[in-house]
Parts: C-alpha cells; structure tokens; sequence
C-alpha cells in the first residue's frame, strides 16, 4: 500500500476568487496611473499598498485557478505512507516514523499521537492543515476500494504481544447490510 498526498493547493477552480485577483491587479494600475497623470512623485506608502495589491492579486488570481501561491516558493507539505514508514510534513518539520517502532496511532483533536515501542511519545499537530486533515485521514477509510484490508482500533494490551509469533482472531458481530462492526479481536500465540 502507499498513499501519497501533496497538503498544499488543495483550492477548487474559482471565477469568484480569480474576478477578485483581477480587481486587485487593476486598482494597482488605477493606483499608479493616478500617481503618474496627477504628477506626484511615489512615496513610501504607495509602493507598500501597491505591493499589498500586487501581491493579493497574485494570491486571489492563482487560487482562483487552483493552485495554491505555496507550491510556487517551494514549501512543501505533504503526507506519505508506504509500507515501511508514515512521513508527514507540514509547515514545521518532517516527522518520519517506522511501523516497526509503532505501538499504536491515535487520531483526536487535531493530533496524531504515535506511541513507539522505544516508549517515547510523538505528537503531531494537524490544526495547520485546517480542514485538509478532515478529508485527509477519512482517505484512509476508502483505501478498501482498490484492496480489501481489516481495519481494527481501539485494541488495548498490544505491549503484552512480542514482536512476531502469533495471529490475530476477530471475531465480530453481524450487522445486516453494514461495512463495518465492532468485534472481539484476540491474539493466539504460536
């Protein structure tokens, strides 16, 4: 399995956005035609609002067309998940963890917490992605379109199991007609 998935430009095409950066872009001009036919000199506050101007039009104009300014000056923010490791990047910096050194993976608040197996805790604020982290981690649910996957939370005791030598029994209830179900799931050493 891999999942990748580029947290930056995530803006829908808009007419609304673009018409606003055109407006922006056009008062610049009204602005400086102003300065120049009424024969006043430019001073600092005028190039300081036309380069507020510029620049909101220049937002307004890209994200109307959807892309985002960001990916523009090189920042990226990202989340990449494979096999071996989840890495995620957002506007700090990178995290890389290793399954192998993962306890569990909780998701509330706008954190991720990972507990490790090194008994070290690693928290990672999702409140900077604002609602991306919302659609982001429900992705996560849909991964079972392409591959059919067990999806099991909430399991308690996992440090009591070593690292290899058993297999794990669910056994859930039966709900008519659903997708998902809450079960009793049991490890039974080898």
């Amino acid at each position: 399995m891999e999942y990748q998935q580029n947290l930056n430009g995530h803006f829908k095409k808009s007419r609304f956005r673009f018409f606003i950066g055109i407006l922006f872009f056009l008062f610049t001009v009204f602005l400086i035609q102003h300065r120049i036919s009424s024969g006043q000199g430019f001073r600092v506050w005028d190039w300081i609002g036309i380069v507020i101007f510029l620049l909101n039009g220049l937002y307004h104009l890209t994200g109307g067309m959807g892309y985002a300014l960001e990916n523009f000056f090189g920042r990226k923010s990202f989340v990449h998940i494979d096999d071996d490791k989840f890495r995620i990047k957002t506007i700090g910096k990178e995290h890389v963890i290793f399954w192998s050194e993962t306890e569990s993976i909780e998701f509330r608040n706008g954190y991720l917490r990972f507990s490790l197996r090194k008994e070290t805790l690693l928290l990672i604020q999702l409140s900077v992605l604002d609602d991306i982290s919302k659609e982001l981690f429900w992705e996560a649910h849909l991964v079972g379109k392409d591959k059919e996957y067990y999806h099991m939370e909430q399991l308690v005791n996992l440090g009591a199991l070593p690292y290899s030598g058993f297999k794990i029994a669910a056994f859930q209830l039966k709900i008519v007609g659903a997708s998902a179900a809450p079960a009793r799931v049991v490890a039974v050493m080898e």
